[in-house]
């Protein structure tokens, strides 16, 4: 579509083949029949900053295929470049600040929770009386402050990777704080703007949870400057298993060309050390058991139980009531 157009021009302008990229296919489908016998659970999902719901497939196929709706909320100006129907194409523009950014994600998050039984036949096989929301990076962090509100309309939320607070409150309802081994490192030796003078701490109430995508805690407290850093705030999108996939390695040359043309430096591998098929199970994991046991009721071997531990291997947990480190 007008996204193809635009890339194929700009290969012919910088003289580089993308076509490998446009080719690269997903587990999604467009007009994929909707159930006529069953109704599922509805989970919101809101992106991180100048990111689209479509760098999300991993989660959002996952959470699909084990019996839930995800409304996926493309946030204008926020979430990168969107693609009306129209063919129009709005493009992201940063938001002046947080505020801004959570209150329009907020305004985009309520208006489509009480406008979805416009959304079409889908509408009909959906079960709302037990919303739940997820985020990622600047949209974990206006999940937070929507939870923080009390005024929601949401049983249960997942907030991956926020920005790092002295102090994250607890929260009344079920919530769960899942994070990349580079989250404590950035307040460390990250970019300077994500460096902080206290150890950030996360108060969790009962019902809530802290799962973090690392080797050890010693790993995610501690880590070497130098790393190595097991998984990485990049690693909850796509990106995490895009790079080692045929055509994104036969494509990478020509991504170096570019990030060469346009930064004026080598590419770097935005993610940490560990595979990224790996890192997205487990992500995947947490997500639909918590989503399991607070939204269907089914059992858990770690959310609701009083015996906290990681439910597998390069991940530890905290459940509360603790705080966390």
């Amino acid at each position: 579509g007008e996204y193809e157009s635009y890339a194929t021009a700009l290969g012919e302008k910088l003289d580089l083949d993308f076509s490998e990229i446009l080719n690269m296919k997903s587990f999604s489908r467009d007009g994929a029949k909707v159930s006529d016998t069953e109704k599922f659970p509805v989970v919101f999902f809101t992106t991180g900053d100048n990111s689209s719901v479509q760098k999300y497939e991993n989660l959002i196929t996952n959470t699909v295929s084990h019996g839930y709706i995800v409304v996926g909320i493309n946030s204008p100006f926020l979430s990168g470049d969107n693609l009306l129907p129209t063919g129009h194409v709005i493009k992201t523009s940063k938001a002046k600040n947080d505020d801004l950014d959570h209150n329009v994600r907020s305004d985009d998050i309520f208006y489509i929770q009480k406008n979805i039984h416009k959304i079409g036949q889908v509408y009909d096989v959906m079960i709302l009386n037990k919303l739940s929301i997820i985020g990622h990076s600047a949209g974990a962090n206006a999940v937070a402050k929507i939870i923080e509100s009390k005024d929601h309309p949401f049983s249960a939320a997942i907030a991956m990777d926020a920005d790092v607070r002295e102090n994250f409150q607890g929260f009344e309802i079920p919530f769960l704080h899942e994070l990349a081994a580079t989250r404590y490192w950035g307040t460390k030796y990250g970019a300077p703007a994500a460096r902080v003078s206290f150890t950030p701490k996360y108060i969790l109430k009962d019902n809530n949870y802290l799962v973090a995508i690392v080797e050890s805690k010693d790993n995610l407290l501690n880590a070497h400057p130098d790393g190595p850093l097991y998984s990485h705030h990049t690693s909850f999108t796509d990106v995490a298993t895009l790079l080692k996939s045929e055509p994104f390695q036969e494509a990478l040359p020509t991504l170096e060309k570019l990030v060469e043309l346009i930064f004026g430096h080598p590419f770097q591998s935005p993610l940490g050390d560990g595979d990224g098929q790996e890192i997205a199970a487990i992500m995947n994991l947490y997500v639909v058991d918590f989503l399991n046991f607070y939204i269907k009721g089914t059992k858990s071997s770690i959310f609701g139980s009083s015996n906290c531990h990681a439910i597998i291997d390069k991940s530890i947990a905290s459940c509360g009531p603790v705080i966390f480190p």
